[in-house]
């Protein structure tokens, strides 16, 4: 399975070919970072299915749940399959 998250904070600056799910975050990003459209509903942001995140925050702290340095930057989290 291939997912692929974006932020609107650079429209057009990705390109992403196979993806077979995409969450797109709110440029708005507020004191939890970038939230998902369950949080903002911008328009054109969406909402996480893959790990149900309200923020980008969660998804950082679900890799690295000690993780303490401030979010400056948009995120793109792909996960891949394998198959040998």
């Amino acid at each position: 399975m291939r997912y692929l998250f974006a932020s609107l904070t650079s429209p057009g600056s990705l390109t992403c070919l196979h993806s077979t799910a995409l969450s797109v975050v709110s440029p708005r990003m507020g004191s939890q970072g970038w939230p998902f459209a369950n949080i903002d509903s911008f328009p054109g942001a969406t909402s996480d299915t893959l790990n149900q995140a309200n923020h980008i925050k969660d998804l950082y702290l679900k890799v690295q749940p000690d993780y303490g340095a401030k979010l400056v930057s948009s995120v793109v989290l792909m996960l891949c399959t394998v198959n040998n």
